[in-house]
């Protein structure tokens, strides 16, 4: 999709802002914990809103190896990591999932107050696990298209204003 319909262009451009888009393909909500524990102190955003990936998906940082951390995705084979009695739990009950999932955003939004910045979070797939007719899908007939991403850049700004009336 051309970036100018994508959801952080919208809002960016609504609230003349500038914007920083740190979304990582295929991760989990712990990634967008670390990449903001990384990268606000250093951008200093005025607004960061994080849409949470699907709460089944969590990281693993590995001993070593290359990459250092692997996302684990209902999907994922076990491999190395099959006779794991830990992630074998963790994988079949859904509070582990959603339990992981809130802490992330907290934390996120724990940073966010610390440094002074306004902070929404939301899950995404909330927003773009709708029907074809509801989201219009991309190109990859798999994710939200062009009205989907309107649709929850206007969710976005409402809360905003709602945040700053």
């Amino acid at each position: 999709m051309p970036v100018e319909t994508l959801w952080p262009e919208l809002v960016g451009k609504n609230l003349d802002l500038k914007v920083y888009n740190l979304a990582w393909a295929g991760t989990s909500s712990d990634t967008c914990f670390m990449l903001a524990k990384y990268w606000l102190p250093v951008l200093r955003p005025s607004l960061v809103v994080m849409a949470a990936p699907p709460k089944n998906r969590f990281d693993i940082i590995l001993a070593a190896g290359n990459p250092e951390v692997q996302t684990i995705m209902p999907h994922t084979t076990a491999g190395e990591f099959s006779n794991d009695a830990m992630v074998k739990h963790w994988l079949t009950n859904e509070r582990n999932h959603e339990l992981n999932n809130a802490k992330n955003k907290l934390a996120v939004q724990a940073l966010c107050s610390n440094l002074g910045i306004t902070c929404l979070t939301y899950d995404a797939h909330e927003f773009f696990a709708r029907s074809r007719e509801e989201v219009e899908y991309a190109r990859d007939h798999m994710h939200a298209g062009p009205k989907g991403h309107r649709m929850f850049a206007e969710r976005i700004l409402d809360d905003w204003r709602k945040k700053h009336a």
